[in-house]
């Protein structure tokens, strides 16, 4: 738990604090410390798929869960632990009201998919097992104000060294979406937008393949943040099944990241079976089923398109002072994406550039970046009508000052017409930062 007392209303959009990691609670205090392995009321079984468990803190991985240490680095800085508030006793006072006793209690986990929004499982804002919501008049407070009590911190971790991190709060505003289509997720809207500090995953349009290597971040059993990876088994309905990762109560909402590092589904429960008639097993939901009820992720969701999708592919280089240096890379994304209606059909796109010249275990620093995409060859199957064809806009998913092998170009286009296509996106991006 939290070394200082955390501000009862959350008045600032977020705190700052150091945190223990061996921290225990006097009996009576509120909350979950670390190391306790009962679940939070809003957990669902998790397992351990193996005679150990095999999952790591992040900033000690060693590269032996199946992604490599540069994959995690890259991608865990968007996950983040969702924590109840303190001081529920003096705002539910009254006949047959209760504060409930989740106050301060470390809960699920969860990735920001924008700067403001943060996604996770929509059975964490439900009361089950032993713990109870606050109530009013004898009933559960509705969701809406459920949410304003909780608040997301990052940067609960363990450095390389074993020492805790300075953690970041940022209070919930709003429970945005939850239960769509009675799927297991839910986006909560987080004031003090801290994408811009910890980066945001990039979603994507496609559910990974069989086989594919997945990768859960999160917080299991409450404990600081830690990876673990293993392969799709099957898919079943709305679920991923992944039947050999080792998941623990408090994993619940953690995105689930595909091999090229965009998410995929949001996990909701553990088992080490195939799912059974009973629904039993490791599994989370389907990145496919979210965006078919979801407008919040629709409007976030990217298009992916690897190396393989890149034509005309150039660059150049050239070593500057301090050990840097600047590379122009150029090529044609060769792409379609076709129109829907007379309306402009917008949508995102990611391009995942490799950095060229790279010797084996090398990666570049990135420390400034400035990508340009434009229109490069469009089509139409008949008579034009209200035809139009855009890039909205461009930028990359990658942080500066982390260790890359590829770039993530990021854009939003857009189409018009039921049978116009788009055909061809020319960029250039230009980059600098050290190698090692």
């Amino acid at each position: 738990m939290l070394d200082t007392a955390f501000a009862t209303d959350l008045g600032r959009d977020y705190q700052t604090d150091r945190v223990n990691p061996l921290h225990r609670h006097a009996p009576g205090e509120h909350g979950m410390p670390l190391g306790d392995i009962n679940p939070p009321a809003t957990a669902r079984p998790e397992s351990v798929c193996g005679p150990t468990d095999d999952s790591q803190n992040v900033e000690q991985y060693d590269g032996t869960l199946g992604v490599t240490r540069q994959f995690v680095d890259l991608h865990e800085r968007p996950v983040g632990q969702i924590v109840w508030n303190t001081d529920f006793n003096s705002q539910f006072t009254g006949p047959n009201a209760s504060p409930g006793n989740v106050a301060g209690a470390r809960w699920c986990s969860g990735t920001l998919i924008a700067d403001d929004l943060f996604l996770t499982a929509g059975h964490c804002l439900e009361e089950s097992g032993n713990w109870r919501f606050p109530r009013r008049s004898g009933q559960i407070i509705g969701v809406q104000e459920l949410g304003r009590l909780m608040h997301v911190q990052f940067n609960y971790q363990l450095d390389p060294q074993g020492n805790p991190r300075t953690t970041s709060s940022f209070r919930v505003t709003e429970v945005v979406e939850t239960r769509l289509g009675g799927l297991d997720f839910a986006i909560l809207r987080l004031a003090g937008s801290p994408g811009r500090e910890f980066g945001t995953a990039v979603v994507s349009t496609r559910d990974p393949a069989i086989g594919e290597m997945l990768t859960i971040i999160g917080h299991p059993s409450v404990l600081p943040k830690r990876v673990e990876a293993g392969p799709l088994s099957q898919t079943s309905g709305d679920l991923l099944i992944y039947n050999s990762l080792d998941t623990q109560p408090g994993n619940s909402g953690s995105g689930i990241l595909g091999a090229n590092g965009l998410l995929k589904g949001v996990h909701i429960q553990g088992g080490c079976e195939l799912v059974t008639p009973s629904g039993e097993g490791n599994k989370g939901v389907r990145i496919e089923s979210i965006l078919r009820v979801s407008p919040t992720m629709q409007t976030l969701a990217h298009v992916e398109f690897g190396p393989a999708s890149i034509a005309s592919y150039h660059w150049v280089r050239t070593r500057m002072q301090h050990d840097q240096w600047l590379y122009t890379i150029t090529g044609n994304a060769v792409v379609h994406l076709r129109g829907t209606s007379q309306n402009f059909r917008r949508l995102g796109i990611c391009l995942q550039v490799p950095i060229p010249a790279l010797g084996a275990g090398q990666a570049m620093r990135l420390v400034h970046w400035a990508p340009c995409l434009r229109l490069g060859a469009i089509a139409n199957d008949g008579t034009a009508v209200d035809e139009g064809y855009a890039v909205d806009s461009w930028g990359i998913a990658n942080r500066p000052n982390r260790r890359l092998t590829s770039v993530d170009v990021l854009a939003r286009v857009a189409i018009r017409d039921t049978d116009g296509h788009l055909l061809r996106i020319p960029f250039r991006l230009t980059l600098s930062g050290t190698v090692a």
